[in-house]
Parts: structure tokens; C-alpha cells; sequence
């Protein structure tokens, strides 16, 4: 059954809403050694602003063991949470995960948490030396340098992060000083043993946080917005002790500011790795009031909400989880102190008991009962504070952004409160610190905490991969995708449907990535019969590397059905995963083994193809009698599957065996070998003469130009024999396309796009070629984006298990919206197809006047199951956007298609391609993230 949960005005989550001010809610109230410790700063704070007037800052931490802090008042523990799912996600489904996060919550109680959901700035100089130290042979090293810097500068100008949700549990030892005795490192052994059985459970998914994760957080926390240290070294296990707390607090000073709303953080030279300071400015909003929400039928989880502000902002909460015992008590002097008031204004006789204290008394009232009446989960309640961080580089930046979430957040009904005290406020979301006040204290279910979800992500794609766009759904989070992880490292198929309407982008999502894989010297094949996407081939950066074929221009049998089948060549093959574990002479007698049964099933495959295109061929009421097939089966299987046989010499079979019933067959096969086009597949082809590897394009774009296809929708029937003919071409076409990927060793990169795979889906050996490389895909190493407006004709793939990651563009009909969402395992009539039909079909044309920006909203799944969507940003490749715009104006980079090209007498003169792994150069800058003095990488 269903749980709806509902965050309402509860007596026990929300005291504060009752006729009086609460106490918690009187924020100029405050703990008398919070006072003392804000005195003496203000004491100790010059008139000016120099940051060596600042006194050195005092941390209740006094050392960090593994993932454990340490301070005189006791240990926590430190997990890290896992990223949780959210959206493309069932209502059903997100009440379970809240449900799950509640129950464990539960299992908490009498220990105090601490939550921390932080952000990690985008790191753009580690993401570009990872993917220059995987980019070993580039076409060109000054183009992919050049290509390098300006991804880096392009993601430098905006503000990704990465949502990380740390929690820190209080520890059940007894513990007293600044070190962790050896007695109490067996208890404490089997403390975190318990967490860790308990905190892995799905919903949190918490793991153990290094101890360098730890250290990150405190300097995080310290510096909020600050760039980490420059001189911190990754990786550290050495317990961290009291003496090394100065490099926590050497590296900054805090002015906190009396009387201002907002706290001055200044980067010491030693933090920024340069000459110069660096200065932020912080303001910390509390959580008060909400209104009733519904999540997640409704709303948003009220953490995550944040997320979806265009600058980013980090959590804290201080809690503590009450056990039935401790929950009754207190929501026992909650009744007390309503009818306590209660009694005050019936004492009066001209003053009436406000409604909303009525409702309040008997809301303790049920939730007292609840609490009796209710198990070990039923009855835990949590009692807290949570602050929200903000950050901006001037007071000015500052307001704006404190001023745009008290509106985000004031939409969501929920009240957001910015205290006197900002320095003891901020002092809260360090590691170790107490609680500077108890204004704000949120109490209720554990629910009620698990459904703020702020370790939500929007996590997609992969981290070493190319920079590709960015999320729009929960949080904007930058977008990499290596086309190679699914099969390299999760060993799933490198099959993924590009799914789209016309105008939704497909053209610019497949062309941005053949440019990239070309760029990085990656066998790319692109097989687009309408042909707008070989102006790739006219792009500088790859032209000296690239070349475009016109099949339909090419030698007479170039598409021939035995042609279109290479020949196995041995040494190919001794990546295959049957030898796996061999050598010597059983290595060698499997690979013979291993020879001969792909010689024979080339020949089958031949044969397939031949068979399919006679019969296609063919009118449908002549194909559908029973002996048409008989009779081209006969004949094909008399000529063989030899690479050197030809469709002419099937048809002189069908003439020598053929009764009268069957020369009807003959003729009209014999006059459709009379069409021009058909001269490409009736003439024995040359499959004998392996590719030259020397003269081989890495990237080759195969069209048909002036191909014309039947409609989708089009029945059979209504035909016309240039679209019966051009149904086999398209087939023949993409066969003899896959030449490039199974004429290569099994193990090389490879990439392959194929346009119209729905028209290619039609015939039997268009099928087989689909599902073969999508069964393939990844034993030979291949990614194959296969664009298609029809879902529905690949959802037999999806229930085969042989489709892992899809994109899906805009999609109007809502049935096909349907078919792209199963496609992508998103669940169906819960509203989703009017979101596929609304993704951004016109970004090209933003604003009249402006350049185009390439912008397009996809639905991107990647290997690991996560579902997002992303804006595909081609901001940084203008070149790229404009060869690949199909809008209907002027576009110069048209190739000329005039003077055909012959694949198998193709050179080209192609750039010096080095064959060491490329220099890495640091241009300006130290620091990681965006809102660092970050690096360009580029290749010397």
C-alpha cells in the first residue's frame, strides 16, 4: 500500500506554529558560550580589515582518525551517502526510497548526526588530464590541444558542481581527550561495524568516508566557497592530531563581522598557491516554518529543492534522534505548555483560544498517542536544526543570491530565516562544532528528515569522459560521457538508440560526437543516407583525416550483397574471448577453430543478405506466395557464399531451374536489375583485398544522396519501385558500412553512426545487422548510435537485454513517446510522455538576432542506470554547430558531392599522427573547480 508522505503543521515537527512564540524561535535568545566566544572575537577584531589582524581560530576538533573526528566531548563517525535517484522515477518507487531513509533514521535513535550535503566544484583540471592521458594518438595534437583549452574555458565560465552528502553519527563510547585510547579502539571497532551494516542500507548507501574525505570537509566547511589548499596532499592516512590543526586554520581568516549579515572568508596566499588573497562572502539562512507538503506526489524533497537555484548552496543539520522514551517526554511538555496557554486565555473572559492552538493541542495530543501505540520506528522522532549556506564573490553578489532563495523557497511554502549571529551559524557546519543557538529546531518523524533527500543527484553519464552538456532536471551538474566505459569497464553492450522527432537534435547529438571520437583518433564510421552529416568532413580541425563517400556514385557492385560482407582476416580474431586463457599450440588450434567459424558464417551472412534483397525486390503479393521464397532460397544456396559471387549469377540460377509458375519471378527481378541504382548490388563485388590501414580515414561518412525512402507509416503496398529499391540499398549499405568495424582488431575503439536505423529494421538482414551489433558491441569495442524516429521497432532489443543507455530527443506522437520511455526503462502513463514531448525542439534560434547555441534537451540513460535530463552544449564548438544545423538557411559548408569517391581506392592526406602519449602542459592557474584559480590542459 502506498504511503503518502506529508510534511504538515504538526505540533510535534512544527511547535512554533501555535499562538505564542516559541522559544526556539526567539533567535536573539543564545547559549551563554556561544556569547562569551562571539565577545571575544569582537574583542579581539581590529578596526581593520587586514587579514593579519585576525586572531587565530578556534576548533573544537582535535584530530581526525580514519573516518572518525575526535573531540573532548566524544567521536563521530563519518559516512559518505550514496547519490540517490530521483527523477524519470514512479511515485511509488520515491515513497519506498523515503520510507527506507525513515526506518534507518529510526535505527539511530539516542545518537546525535550530523548532516552535511556539500559542494564539490567541478574538476575541470583533473577531468582534462584524465581524458589527454586517455587520448593517446589525437589526429592532430594541436587541434585536441587547442580543443582542450576551450571545453576548459567554456566549463570555467559557468558554476557545475557535484552534490556530495556526507553524515557524521555520534559514536556510543565513552571517550576523554584529544586521542583515541587503545581500549577503546576495540568498542569503537565494533560501533562502527553496526554503522557500517546499518548506514549501507539501501536508501543511504553510506560508506566509510576517507580519511582525506574528512579533512576535504573540514577545510570545505572552514572555507565555504574558498578553494581547497593548494598544498594539501591526496590520499593521507596518517591520523591528523591536535598540533596539525593549523593546516585547517592557517590558510584563512574569518572576519565575522558584527553587524553585518554576512560573514568575510579570505584565502591566504598559501591556500590560493599565488601572490593574492581571495575573498568570499557567506550568508547562512535557517530553516523555520513549512507549510504542508506532499512528497513526493507534490513537491520536491525540501533539501533537494535547493538544488534547482542557479548558484549552488550547501546543507547543514544538527539533529538529534529521540527514542520512544525521550519523544514521549518531550512531546509530553509540548501538551503541557499548550495547556498551559490554553488556561491563560480561558482565564481571561473576553479572550477566545485561537483556533490554531487548539488544532495545535490536539495534534500533540495524537501524536503522544501515536507515539505509545506505535513500534521501535513509529515512535522515533528527531529534533534539529538545519542551515542553509550561501556564497558569492562581493556583499552585493551576496544579497541577490540570499534574495533569490528566500523567494525559492517562500514559492515552496517553506519560511527561511537569516540570524544576527552569522559567524556562530556558520561555525555549524564544521565538523566537531556545537550548536550556536536553539532558535529553529524542527522536530518530527524521521520521515520528516528522510524526506529532504539531500544527497539526491542527478548524476549521469561517466567521470573520464567527453564534456557533452549539462542536467536541467534537480541540479545543473556537468554532463561527460567516454563512449567506451560500458563495454571496457561494466562489459555491457555499446548499442544506444538516438530517439527523436524531426527538429529534436538527433543530428547534432551523433554529429558532435563523431567529432569528438574523430578528434581523438578514434575509427569513426558514420553511415547517414540523407547526407547533412558528412560536412563533418569539411570541419578543419579532422578534413585532413576525414572523407565522405557517396555509395549511390560509386563502381558498379561496390553494394553487392557478397561484397558487403568482409572476409575474416585470423589475425583479427585473437582478441576473441574463446581464447581467453590460452597459449602455445591449444591458443593456436582454438583460434583455427575460431577462423573457420567466422569464415562460415560470413558466407551465411552473405547468403542472408542476398536472399532479403531479391526478395524485397519483389511486389508484395508475388513475395508472400510460398514459392518466391522456395525459389530464391534454391538459387542462392546453388551460387554459395564466396566473397567473389554475385546477384547476377542468383538470377541466372532462378532462369536455369525455373518452371513457368516461376518465370514471373525471374522477370520482375530482371527488370528491376535494369534501374540505375541497381547496378551498385546485381554486379559481383571485391571482398578479397583487406583494407590498407596506412590510407584508411578515421573518420568515413558513408551517404546515399538523392536515396529516396518510403514514409514510415507508408503500407507496402502503396510503394513505388524507387522506394522498393531503396529499402535493400539502405540495407546493403549499412552491411557494407560495418566493413570498418569488423575488418579491425576486436579490442580497438571503434565508433559507428547509423541514421535511419527504422528504415534499416525493415528488412530481415537490416535486423540481423542491428541486433548483431548490438550483441556485439561489446566484445568488439563499438559504440553504434543508432538514430531512428520509430522506438517501437527496437523494444525487442531492450527486452534482450542488448540495450544499456539511450538518448531520447523530442518525440510528439505520445504512443512513440511511450515506446522511447520503455526504451529507457522509464515507467509509462505517470505524465512522462508530455515531458518528452515538451524537451527543447527550437534552441537553435534562441533569440532573434543571436548566434545559434546548439542547445537541445535529451533524456540521456547511461550504463549504470541513471536517468536524466540534459541540455547537449555545443558552446564551446561553434564550428561543429554550424557544420551540423540543418535549419533551413544559407549554410556554406556544404561538401561538394560532384566528383564521387571509391572506398576501395580512397587516400587521403592525413596529418603526422604522433604515437606517444601527449605532454600535458599547465598554461595559468593552481587550483581545481569552478570557483578556483583553475588549469588549462592542453597536449605539447
Amino acid at each position: 500500500m502506498s504511503t503518502r508522505v506529508r510534511l504538515r503543521r504538526r505540533a510535534d515537527q512544527h511547535p512554533d506554529t501555535t499562538a505564542t512564540t516559541d522559544a526556539a524561535d526567539l533567535t536573539h535568545v543564545a547559549d551563554g558560550q556561544h556569547r562569551a566566544r562571539t565577545s571575544r572575537w569582537t574583542a579581539w577584531r581590529s578596526t581593520t580589515s587586514s587579514p593579519a589582524d585576525f586572531p587565530p581560530l578556534p576548533l573544537a576538533l582535535r584530530g581526525i582518525q580514519g573516518n572518525v573526528t575526535i573531540t573532548r566531548k566524544g567521536l563521530r563517525a563519518w559516512y559518505r551517502l550514496g547519490p540517490q535517484q530521483w527523477s524519470w522515477q514512479g511515485d511509488e518507487r520515491r515513497e519506498n526510497l523515503i520510507r527506507q531513509i525513515g526506518d534507518t533514521y529510526s535505527a539511530l535513535a539516542g545518537r546525535t548526526i550530523h548532516l552535511r550535503s556539500v559542494q564539490r566544484p567541478y574538476p575541470i583540471h583533473t577531468w582534462a588530464k584524465a581524458l589527454a592521458d586517455d587520448t593517446p594518438d589525437p589526429v592532430s595534437r594541436q587541434a585536441w590541444g587547442e580543443h582542450l583549452v576551450a571545453v576548459q574555458r567554456h566549463l570555467r565560465g559557468s558554476t557545475f558542481s557535484d552534490t556530495e552528502t556526507y553524515l557524521g553519527v555520534s559514536l556510543q563510547v565513552t571517550h576523554h581527550g584529544d586521542r583515541i585510547s587503545k581500549r577503546t579502539t576495540a568498542k569503537l571497532t565494533t560501533d562502527l561495524t553496526r554503522l557500517d551494516a546499518l548506514l549501507g542500507t539501501p536508501g543511504l548507501d553510506g560508506v566509510r568516508a576517507t580519511q582525506g574525505e574528512v579533512e576535504w570537509l573540514v577545510h570545505r566547511s572552514l572555507g565555504l566557497g574558498l578553494p581547497q589548499p593548494h598544498t594539501t596532499v591526496d590520499g593521507m592516512t596518517v591520523p591528523l592530531e591536535a598540533s596539525d590543526l593549523t593546516m585547517f586554520t592557517g590558510t584563512l581568516d574569518i572576519d565575522p563581522s558584527p553587524g553585518r549579515p554576512h560573514v568575510r572568508l579570505v584565502a591566504r596566499p598559501q591556500r590560493t598557491g599565488d601572490a593574492t588573497t581571495l575573498e568570499r562572502y557567506l550568508a547562512v539562512l535557517s530553516v523555520g516554518r513549512m507549510e504542508g507538503l506532499t512528497i513526493p506526489q507534490s513537491h520536491l524533497p525540501w533539501m533537494a529543492y535547493a538544488n534547482s537555484l542557479p548558484f549552488p548552496v550547501e546543507w547543514s543539520g544538527s539533529i538529534r534522534v529521540l527514542s520512544g522514551r525521550e519523544a514521549a517526554a518531550s512531546m509530553q511538555t509540548r501538551i503541557d505548555q499548550v495547556v498551559d496557554q490554553e488556561q491563560q486565555y480561558t482565564a481571561s473572559a473576553s479572550v477566545e483560544v485561537p483556533p490554531s492552538l487548539r488544532r495545535t493541542g490536539e495534534q500533540a495530543r495524537a501524536t503522544a498517542d501515536e507515539i505509545a501505540d506505535g513500534g521501535v520506528h513509529a515512535v522515533a522522532r528527531i529534533d534539529g536544526r538545519f542551515q542553509l549556506a550561501v556564497t558569492a564573490a562581493s556583499p552585493a553578489e551576496l544579497e541577490d543570491r540570499v534574495n533569490a532563495a528566500l523567494n525559492h523557497y517562500r514559492d515552496y511554502r517553506v519560511e527561511l530565516h537569516r540570524d544576527p549571529d552569522q559567524y556562530g551559524l556558520h561555525r555549524e557546519f564544521i565538523p566537531g562544532e556545537p550548536a550556536a543557538s536553539s532558535a529553529h529546531r524542527r522536530r518530527g518523524k524521521t520521515e520528516f528528515l528522510a524526506a529532504g533527500l539531500p544527497h539526491l543527484s542527478s548524476a549521469v553519464g561517466t567521470r573520464d569522459g567527453s564534456y557533452v552538456g549539462y542536467t536541467v532536471g534537480t541540479s545543473r551538474r556537468a554532463v561527460a560521457w567516454n563512449l567506451h566505459h560500458a563495454m571496457e569497464v561494466r562489459e555491457r553492450s555499446g548499442f544506444t538508440p538516438v530517439i527523436g522527432g524531426l527538429g529534436s537534435g538527433k543530428s547534432v547529438v551523433v554529429g558532435s560526437l563523431a567529432y569528438d571520437a574523430t578528434l581523438r583518433g578514434i575509427c569513426t564510421t558514420v553511415f547517414d543516407p540523407s547526407g547533412p552529416l558528412a560536412r563533418l568532413t569539411l570541419i578543419p580541425q579532422i578534413a585532413a583525416v576525414s572523407q565522405y563517400v557517396d555509395l549511390l556514385r560509386s563502381e558498379a557492385g561496390t553494394l553487392s550483397p557478397y561484397a558487403a560482407v568482409p572476409e575474416p582476416e585470423r589475425h583479427n580474431l585473437v582478441d576473441d574471448e574463446r581464447l581467453m586463457g590460452l597459449h602455445g599450440p591449444a591458443h593456436e588450434e582454438k583460434l583455427d577453430e575460431v577462423f573457420a567459424d567466422a569464415l562460415y558464417l560470413a558466407g551465411r551472412r552473405r547468403m542472408q543478405l542476398a536472399t532479403d534483397t531479391l526478395r524485397l525486390l519483389l511486389p508484395p503479393e508475388i513475395r508472400r506466395a510460398r514459392e518466391s521464397s522456395h525459389v530464391i532460397r534454391n538459387a542462392v544456396r546453388h551460387v554459395g557464399g564466396g566473397h567473389d559471387a554475385s546477384l547476377g549469377q542468383v538470377l541466372d540460377a532462378i532462369r536455369a531451374d525455373a518452371r513457368d509458375a516461376d518465370h514471373e519471378i525471374y522477370d520482375v527481378l530482371r527488370d528491376m536489375a535494369e534501374f540505375p541504382s541497381a547496378r551498385l548490388f546485381f554486379t559481383a563485388g571485391d571482398t578479397s583485398q583487406p583494407p590498407v590501414r596506412s590510407a584508411e580515414p578515421t573518420l568515413l561518412v558513408f551517404t546515399l544522396g538523392g536515396l529516396t525512402l518510403p514514409e514510415p507509416d507508408a503500407e507496402e503496398t502503396n510503394w513505388t519501385e524507387d522506394e522498393r529499391i531503396s529499402v535493400p540499398l539502405l540495407s546493403l549499405a549499412a552491411n557494407y558500412a560495418s566493413r570498418r568495424v569488423y575488418g579491425r582488431r576486436m579490442g580497438e575503439r571503434k565508433v559507428v553512426v547509423i541514421d535511419e536505423a527504422h528504415a534499416l529494421r525493415r528488412t530481415p538482414a537490416g535486423r540481423a545487422l542491428v541486433e548483431r551489433f548490438a550483441r556485439d558491441s561489446r566484445k568488439w569495442n563499438t559504440r553504434v548510435l543508432a538514430a531512428s524516429q520509430k522506438p517501437g521497432d527496437l523494444l525487442s532489443l531492450e527486452a534482450g537485454g542488448l540495450i544499456d543507455e539511450c538518448i531520447i530527443g523530442g518525440i510528439e506522437d505520445p504512443d512513440e513517446a511511450a515506446a522511447a520511455l520503455r526504451l529507457a526503462r522509464i515507467p509509462t502513463g505517470l505524465g512522462y510522455e508530455r515531458a518528452v514531448a515538451t524537451l527543447a525542439l527550437g534552441g537553435l534560434r534562441p533569440h532573434v538576432g543571436q548566434g545559434r547555441t546548439g542547445a537541445r534537451d535529451v533524456i540521456l540513460r547511461d550504463a549504470d542506470g541513471y536517468t536524466e535530463r540534459v541540455r547537449w552544449d555545443l558552446g564551446h564548438l561553434p564550428h561543429v554547430l554550424q557544420a551540423l544545423d540543418t535549419t533551413a538557411v544559407g549554410n556554406p559548408t556544404r561538401p561538394d558531392q560532384s566528383h564521387p569517391i571509391d572506398l576501395r581506392s580512397t587516400k587521403h592526406a592525413a596529418t603526422h599522427r604522433g604515437h606517444r602519449t601527449p605532454d600535458v602542459t599547465r598554461l595559468n592557474g593552481s587550483e581545481t573547480g569552478t570557483d578556483a584559480h583553475a588549469e588549462d590542459w592542453s597536449v605539447a
